[in-house]
Formats: C-alpha cells, structure tokens, sequence
C-alpha cells in the first residue's frame, strides 16, 4: 500500500518542480498538497482489496505467492505511438486528404514540417502553462510587509544616559 504512495507523491512532486520549471521554491505549506493527492490516488478501497488478493490473505488463495516464481514467457502488448495528440492527428488528416502524390518529397517534408511545428506548440504550450502556474505560486508565497511603527504611544520614552545625567546637573525644570 505503501509503494503505490510513495510512486504517486514523487509524480506529485516531479510534475510540480516541472511545472514550475525550478523558479518555485517548495516550501512546507507546499507539501500537504503534494501529499494529500498521492494519498487520495493511492489509498482507494480497489488498491486495498487488491493488497489483500496479492497477498493471498483474502480471498483465500495459497497458490498465489508461488505463482509468482513461475517463468511467464508470453510476450507483452506493443508500446502505443508517442504521439496521442489529437491535434497533431487531425492535422496529419489534413495533410493526407490535401496531398495527391504522397510519396513524393515536398508531401514527406510538409508532413516532417507539421509534425515538428505540432511538436514545438505542444512543447510551448507546456512550458507557458508551467510558468503561469510557477507565477501564482510565487505570488501567493510573497510575505506581505508591515512598516515599522516608529511612533511611540505611551509607556517609557528611550533616553540617552549622556542627556539624562546633563538634565540631573541643570537641577529641576523651572
């Protein structure tokens, strides 16, 4: 239970420091944020029964930590395509449908040129969102200063000893 937490916290932190791009400094009020979304992602009642099935303890099931030493050989899904925008799929529709001959070398470098200038928006729009959000965070952690009251209201008045002993040898006010 306690892995799926500590996963979740450092995404949390690491897409903090991302998004901010390192200008923001973490401070402690930053960290409960931080923690209570791992924890709420990662102490779910399915992540719980899971636990306990993983382990055999309910339901029961004493084959459960053998299987796990068994050699599994089967061969894993293909890794999807990098690029799941839908921008950038839509636009590479556009550029099919708009081009007769695709084969040919000006279609293969307006389709590169599309692919990287769809690229570079995502890229930007990213670091634009990381840096809003760094400038609020700035903001609200910016301490608001008091002037100091150097006006004195009542009590004991601040006196030099060398004025007071000069007052003590004139004798009392007349």
């Amino acid at each position: 239970m306690f892995k799926p937490l500590s996963s979740a916290y450092s995404t949390a932190l690491t897409n903090y420091l991302q998004q901010s791009q390192g200008l923001v400094p973490i401070k402690k009020g930053d960290f409960f944020l931080l923690f209570w979304a791992a924890w709420q992602s990662s102490f779910t009642p399915e992540l719980a029964l899971k636990t306990f099935e993983s382990t055999g303890i309910w339901p029961m099931d004493g084959e459960t930590i053998p299987k796990r030493f068994t050699d599994d050989t089967s061969e894993g899904p293909a890794q999807p395509s990098t690029l799941t925008s839908k921008n950038w799929r839509h636009m590479e529709r556009l550029v099919r449908s708009a081009v007769s001959d695709r084969g040919a070398d000006e279609s293969k470098k307006l389709s590169q040129t599309v692919h990287s200038l769809a690229t570079q928006n995502e890229l930007l729009r990213h670091e634009n969102e990381g840096l809003k959000d760094a400038l609020v965070v700035k903001k609200k952690h910016r301490k608001v200063g008091k002037p100091l009251d150097l006006q004195q209201r009542g009590g004991v008045p601040w006196w030099c000893q060398l004025l007071v002993s000069a007052k003590d040898q004139r004798g009392p006010c007349p």
